[in-house]
């Protein structure tokens, strides 16, 4: 009876979405969450390779699959809207590339740059961006922080927590190597800035603040992790993208437990205000 009741959920989600207009995406949508959960019932520890559109994604379980899919495909908490159908993006804790393959979905000609800093989450994100052949996507093996340089990195069981600041420290050390979003955001200007890195949001987005390039990304996307250890200042966060020149657009809620938000930041105006 369980099944069935959650049968009629994934069917209300899917055929009253207001983002899929067609029937057929509608029903992908229905088929894929059926199929997840199905397999995360009499399987839930096995990799597997789940077919979603005409994409093909490898994860290592289909709890971590289902979950991802559900947050990114049905509640499409990184949708944004682009003035070019050649946005680029980048795509700070990429995981396994589920998000590479929405904004892929709807902007095949995108050119996204990925920081994925876990080796296992790493190893998954390569082989899905390799057997969907994406093109115009770097792959970039680090954990994004205030300095550049080796930093510990903690490594959970589960692929969706492994971070610089665990709320516990359990599982694997590890060192990598970290990189600064001012780096990259003086090299090049973004469309959209997705950052989901488990608690180091503060530190990066106040070295970039530092920098005075925040202003070179047009939107950002940022999982806001909250909880003690964590480093983190809700309002803190909020003060820094409003003095910078950014309104809060969007706030969602994650799926995950405990409960994360997802804040949508855009640029007030067209001008990067530092003079280039």
């Amino acid at each position: 009876m369980r099944f069935i009741g959650k049968v009629r959920e994934f069917a209300v989600l899917s055929f009253r979405h207001p983002g899929y207009r067609k029937l057929g995406d509608r029903w992908e949508l229905f088929r894929v969450q059926v199929a997840l959960y199905w397999k995360g019932k009499f399987r839930p520890n096995r990799e597997l390779t789940q077919r979603l559109w005409n994409y093909k994604l490898t994860s290592d379980s289909p709890k971590t699959l289902f979950f991802l899919f559900q947050e990114i495909f049905v509640s499409e908490v990184y949708r944004f809207s682009s003035e070019t159908d050649t946005p680029r993006i980048l795509d700070a804790g990429a995981n396994i590339g589920l998000a590479v393959c929405y904004f892929k979905m709807n902007y095949p000609n995108a050119r996204i740059a990925v920081i994925e800093p876990a080796p296992k989450a790493m190893d998954y994100l390569k082989k899905n961006v390799s057997q969907n052949q994406f093109q115009d996507v770097e792959l970039i093996e680090a954990a994004l922080s205030d300095r550049a340089g080796k930093e510990e990195f903690w490594t959970a069981e589960s692929l969706l927590n492994s971070s610089l600041y665990p709320k516990e420290k359990k599982g694997q050390s590890l060192e990598v190597r970290g990189i600064r979003l001012s780096d990259l955001l003086r090299d090049a200007a973004y469309d959209l800035v997705k950052l989901d890195i488990e608690g180091a949001e503060r530190k990066v987005l106040q070295d970039l603040q530092a920098s005075g390039l925040i202003r070179k990304a047009k939107t950002y996307i940022l999982e806001y992790h909250r909880g003690d250890g964590m480093e983190d200042s809700y309002e803190e966060v909020l003060d820094l993208f409003q003095k910078s020149g950014f309104a809060l657009k969007k706030r969602l809620l994650s799926r995950q437990e405990p409960v994360e938000e997802i804040l949508h930041f855009e640029r007030e105006n067209g001008d990067l205000g530092f003079g280039d």
